[in-house]
């Protein structure tokens, strides 16, 4: 039995049937959606056939055509698989949309599938599927299903935790207030999605279905951890994850707005903290030393087959994500500004870093230009300002160069870490697995302040 709150499971957590059920955003606010079905679908008392169709915004209907057929059907429609292990194919769907990994896949999915229009008459394609199964494609998706065993347990749990926390959430906190003097003043977290629980990409989790070739350990992972979360102040923890923290984990304020969910707070990531370093990075001189270094910490992985056996494809071209160096013109700093801020500052004078976290990442950073001043934040904000797509984070240091007339001819970015920071590092987290951590133990490194409990 599936069920499609987290209420029931919390009245009684020890209950072995309550999975519930996730109803995933594929593609949203598209006018057409090319498909291909393995084998039958049934909906409406009507068989389709296997083949490739096409998905039709019609007003208020969803219009499928086939090769030789074609069905209207109502908003919300659901399509069964006729036969077990049925999949379904979404033609060019985009992946990790917005960051520097951004491409288009034909992407592969089991479960039921549901077509639903948004009030301007758009289509949104959703995978009804449980959420164990759901796991066993995040956990493949975002890293390599072939990576240790370990590790691969301790990121079901913290997946899991995160989308039972999403679930139980019945509103999102209070949109923030831009702080006087702060221009630009924004981030991007999971967001109450209007048709749909969870979307399939980086912006929640990456889900990339049966085309990741789900290996059989990341089955006996989630099969292992089944309804096992991370819980502190009776609550399921919010729990996040990003590639590569750069040695410290982040504070979750950095990143999102609202008060910081139980359980989440900053570690340094290694067994005790690296010699020579003055920590939290609260201070200019503190993050460049920690930044321009290489502490010995879990998350320096410096041998590439480690690297390989821990990341997917898609990711491997991103070999230097421990520590970065990102150069830019002045002409191309001040284009960039301007591009994305559509603020006419001129010339950029000056990068000024106004607040940072414990590891080093800005969230309030100050641009000082010819024709007047901006100060942005949060992280992501100041990822997407200073990058064509996304710096890989904001522990960076600022060095301006070759300046004349205090006018600097560009600068230099050097950079530690991959995504927010925030909760588990997941390159850590498979370094310590490959050295031997039992999947508890990594859970414990990270979260230190959680118990695991296992709610079905």
């Amino acid at each position: 039995m599936f069920v499609h709150s987290l209420s029931s499971i919390l009245v009684n957590p020890h209950s072995k049937d309550s999975e519930p059920v996730l109803r995933i955003g594929l593609v949203s606010d598209v006018p057409q959606q090319h498909l291909v079905f393995s084998s039958q679908f049934r909906v409406h008392e009507r068989t389709l056939p296997a083949g490739p169709c096409v998905a039709l915004g019609n007003g208020p209907v969803v219009e499928l055509r086939g090769t030789d057929w074609s069905v209207k059907l109502p908003d919300g429609a659901v399509l069964s698989p006729v036969e077990t292990g049925a999949s379904f194919t979404i033609t060019d769907m985009p992946v990790g949309t917005g960051f520097h990994w951004q491409q288009k896949e034909d992407l592969i999915y089991n479960g039921e599938l549901e077509f639903s229009m948004t009030s301007a008459g758009m289509l949104t394609v959703i995978n009804r599927i449980g959420l164990e199964q759901y796991l066993e494609s995040v956990i493949s998706s975002e890293m390599n299903p072939l990576a240790p065993s370990e590790f691969l347990k301790a990121h079901a749990v913290v997946a899991r935790s995160w989308v039972l926390a999403q679930l139980a959430r019945d509103h999102l906190a209070p949109h923030e207030q831009k702080p006087p003097g702060v221009d630009i003043w924004e981030w991007q977290d999971r967001e109450d999605h209007a048709l749909f629980d969870l979307c399939a990409d980086d912006h929640c989790q990456r889900y990339h279905g049966l085309t990741r070739r789900i290996s059989q350990a990341a089955r006996d992972a989630v099969k292992t951890t089944r309804g096992i979360v991370l819980w502190a102040e009776e609550h399921v923890v919010d729990a996040r994850f990003s590639k590569c923290c750069g040695g410290l984990s982040e504070e979750y304020h950095t990143a999102w707005g609202g008060s910081a969910p139980p359980g989440l707070v900053s570690i340094i990531d290694a067994q005790a903290p690296p010699q020579g370093f003055a920590l939290p990075l609260d201070s200019e001189e503190k993050a460049a030393k920690w930044i321009k270094g290489n502490p010995d910490v879990f998350c320096r992985v410096d041998d590439p087959a480690l690297w390989r056996a821990l990341s997917l494809p898609m990711d491997r071209d991103t070999t230097n994500f421990f520590r970065w160096t990102i150069r830019y013109t002045q002409e191309e700093l001040a284009a960039m500004v301007e591009h994305r801020t559509g603020a006419g500052l001129g010339q950029i004078l000056r990068l000024t870093p106004l607040k940072r976290g414990p590891s080093g990442r800005m969230w309030l950073l100050e641009i000082k230009g010819q024709h007047g001043n901006l100060t942005i934040g949060k992280e992501l904000c100041i990822r997407r300002v200073l990058s064509d797509s996304h710096l890989k984070s904001s522990a960076f240091v600022v060095e301006h160069r070759e300046l004349h007339r205090d006018v600097p001819g560009g600068v230099i970015l050097h950079g530690a870490g991959w995504g927010h920071g925030v909760g588990m590092c997941q390159i850590g987290a498979g370094s310590m697995a490959a050295q031997g951590s039992p999947w508890r133990a990594i859970l414990t490194h990270y979260f230190p302040s959680c118990e695991l409990r296992t709610l079905f």
